[in-house]
């Protein structure tokens, strides 16, 4: 998914969307396309991440900014390339949201939408995991009725993120999470959005 579906590898951000400014969201409104990433240029996600030591002391605060930054065509389909990633073009179709595998020359799922809770998909080294189909998520750009999935690493039981997408919104949310020594779990970056510019 991507910082919006360009999705993100732990500590970076995903974001994507789709209409005209700014604006709070109440739960199960959004895109009646149905799309859960809304994918047109300019489209663009102001986010404020915090990261946090094993004692939850903040170590640094940012914020950035996701737009949908190019397009292209493959194989006469349209696919849209995120300012923080150039290297992966993603794509709507009527059943979820896909990247294009560049070494496999094919379009892969990277979720399917409507989703069913245990949906599972892989792409690499990163696992997605479907947890929720209906999760209200708060941030400063409102109040969003989510998908949340699980992101984890399989070459690193210690690192998992939990990805809260609103669909025809794009992420509202991200938490990484890491464990200390004697195996606890704790917060190590929270990416809430602030803003968001649908065209």
């Amino acid at each position: 998914m991507n910082r919006m579906m360009a999705l993100l590898a732990f500590g970076a951000v995903m974001a994507i969307s789709g209409c005209s400014s700014s604006s709070p969201s109440s739960p199960g409104t959004g895109n009646p396309s149905g799309k859960l990433i809304p994918l047109a240029l300019g489209n663009q996600w102001l986010y404020t991440s915090t990261t946090y030591d094993s004692t939850g002391a903040v170590t640094g605060t940012k914020t950035d900014t996701t737009r949908v930054s190019a397009d292209t065509l493959i194989r006469g389909e349209r696919f849209f390339f995120f300012n923080d990633d150039h290297a992966t073009p993603t794509a709507n179709r009527s059943d979820g949201i896909y990247y294009w595998d560049i070494a496999s020359g094919t379009a892969r799922i990277y979720m399917r939408i409507p989703g069913t809770v245990g949906d599972v998909y892989e792409r690499g080294n990163q696992r997605y995991t479907l947890i929720s189909t209906n999760t209200t998520v708060t941030v400063p750009a409102g109040v969003f009725s989510c998908y949340q999935i699980s992101l984890t690493d399989v070459t690193n039981s210690k690192a998992e993120a939990i990805l809260s997408v609103a669909p025809g919104t794009g992420t509202v949310k991200i938490e990484a999470k890491g464990k200390r020594g004697d195996g606890s779990v704790f917060v190590g970056l929270r990416s809430e959005m602030k803003s968001y510019k649908l065209n």
